[in-house]
């Protein structure tokens, strides 16, 4: 009888959501960088969890991408991408993005989803050129 029940619930907690696979602990979203900016940036990607990058594969050249520095930890949280001139780092940034939050790519769009954030040129200001970052769910082919 116990052997019993205990198959039943073993058989109901294995099918109770059979779409969504299962999230492992420290599983990881990548996060590609395309630079459409006019300059060289540099960028960084941190939150409050694992993961991240700043300092790899850069500076990274006008139309040039970085595939695979970055990463970040399903579940964690507050992650930022942030690039900024590659002649000015410790300034202000160009740009800043919150999109990728928590980390969740994987499921919305499949296990293989990652996120790219781009940082697109917007014009000068003042002699002083500003730049927009987007960071958006992609799904490889």
């Amino acid at each position: 009888m116990i052997q019993g029940v205990i198959f039943l619930l073993a058989l109901a907690s294995a099918s109770a959501n059979p779409v969504e696979a299962p999230r492992e602990l420290g599983a990881k979203t990548t996060v590609e960088v395309f630079n459409n900016h006019t300059n060289d940036i540099t960028y960084r990607l941190d939150g409050a969890g694992v993961g991240g990058c700043g300092g790899q594969n850069q500076p990274l050249q006008p139309g040039h991408e970085d595939p695979d520095s970055c990463f970040c930890s399903w579940g964690t949280l507050n992650y930022r991408f942030t690039a900024y001139d590659a002649t000015h780092v410790d300034d202000l940034p160009l740009c800043e993005s919150t999109d990728i939050g928590n980390c969740y790519a994987h499921t919305e769009a499949g296990l293989n989803a990652g996120y790219a954030c781009t940082v697109l040129y917007e014009g000068q200001t003042d002699g002083v050129a500003s730049a927009a970052c987007s960071c958006e769910i992609v799904n490889p082919v």
